[in-house]
């Protein structure tokens, strides 16, 4: 470095600096373009038949991780065969899904009286009082 200083001095060039931390950031990182062979990293090239390969592995450990996932929620779902565990027999069944069929009942007509009062209120703001039936008079224009 001293060599090419005297060169460039005898050319009329201003000196290099001579300054070792020059290639390194505060924070004690290599700076771009200023690595030395110690400080290089060694990357592996790309290789696109394994890059297919590591995706098509990837996209079989997903199906699989989807498949574990589905088989896991239907092992929560009770089979028909293990629903009657109570040993009810037909006539506790029928008493069960009449009760259900009785409130759907309930439900909908608690339903209907609702939008019925609902219909009364604006057909009571639309039409501000009865009106008589119609007459000769109001045909009398026509």
């Amino acid at each position: 470095m001293e060599e090419t200083n005297k060169i460039r001095a005898d050319i009329g060039l201003k000196p290099l600096e001579i300054n070792d931390d020059d290639d390194k950031n505060d924070d004690g990182t290599v700076k771009p373009g200023t690595s030395k062979m110690e400080n290089d990293v060694l990357v592996a090239p790309v290789n696109p038949s394994e890059m297919k390969r590591s995706e098509e592995a990837r996209v079989k450990l997903s199906t699989a991780k989807d498949k574990r996932k589905l088989l896991k929620k239907l092992n929560k779902v009770k089979l028909l065969s293990e629903v009657g565990d109570e040993d009810e027999g037909a006539a506790a069944w029928i008493k069960k899904s009449r009760s259900k069929l009785n409130q759907a009942k309930l439900l909908a007509q608690q339903k209907e009286m609702e939008l019925a009062e609902i219909d009364a209120e604006f057909d009571m703001e639309e039409q501000p009082g009865p009106k008589a039936s119609y007459t000769s008079k109001d045909l009398a224009g026509i």
